[in-house]
């Protein structure tokens, strides 16, 4: 019966911590209708707004797929970012740049495109912008967007109703924002972070596994003398 005592303390280790490691798909709106697209250019900056849902965790941003994305004029300059959101409800603008996604700065070819990023935390209960943007030039990207605000993903992160589509026409130094509901079709993927007390469950299933193993060899019963 003792030696069936580590596997389970491993089991406890390994049920603790798969919540740190998994990325999983919590908004994606790609099914929804084809409505129109927005020109993304050096001088018209476009952004889109979500809702990262009520959490304990918070959220390390892995990828985000842009659906139906081509170019009206080629040049290149074309990056995805996340910005934060400022303001009060009903009136939210936004905010400051959190990070730029690595994907292709020329997506010129019809078609969905993919951006990743290892280093964007995105906080629970909390608003976004996703913003494209180009950053010299005259290149012209056309990106869609859907007059539905519907998320595929059961409990998933939300796309607001309205305060859902922005613009800057100086390059992110203001923006306009429109009361309506025009979101990018798009999805994401993210890995929820653990809280301290989850780490900490985990660390001491570790701690209590590595003394169970040191115990069992102190104590191995010896051979008997000849």
């Amino acid at each position: 019966m003792k030696t069936k005592r580590i596997p389970i303390m491993a089991l406890v280790v390994s049920c603790a911590l798969p919540l740190a490691g998994w990325a999983t798909l919590y908004l994606d709106n790609l099914a929804q209708p084809y409505s129109y697209y927005a020109d993304v250019k050096s001088n018209k900056w476009v952004a889109s707004r979500f809702s990262v849902n009520d959490s304990s965790a918070a959220f390390r941003l892995d990828s985000l797929t842009l659906g139906t994305v081509y170019a009206a004029k080629s040049g290149g300059d074309f990056s995805v970012s996340i910005y934060n959101c400022s303001g009060t409800p009903g009136s939210e603008t936004v905010g400051g740049l959190l990070g730029t996604l690595a994907g292709s700065a020329n997506p010129d070819s019809l078609g969905q495109y993919t951006y990743t990023s290892g280093a964007i935390t995105l906080q629970a209960d909390t608003s976004y912008w996703l913003v494209t943007s180009v950053a010299a030039g005259g290149a012209d990207y056309r990106v869609s967007y859907t007059y539905d605000t519907a998320n595929s993903v059961p409990g998933g992160w939300v796309i607001p109703t309205s305060q859902t589509y922005s613009w800057s026409l100086d390059q992110g130094t203001t923006w306009g924002i429109s009361g309506d509901y025009w979101p990018y079709r798009y999805q994401i993927e993210a890995t929820a972070i653990p809280e301290p007390s989850t780490v900490g469950i985990a660390g001491v299933s570790l701690a209590v596994l590595l003394t169970a193993r040191k115990l069992r060899k102190l104590f191995r019963p010896r051979p008997p003398c000849g």
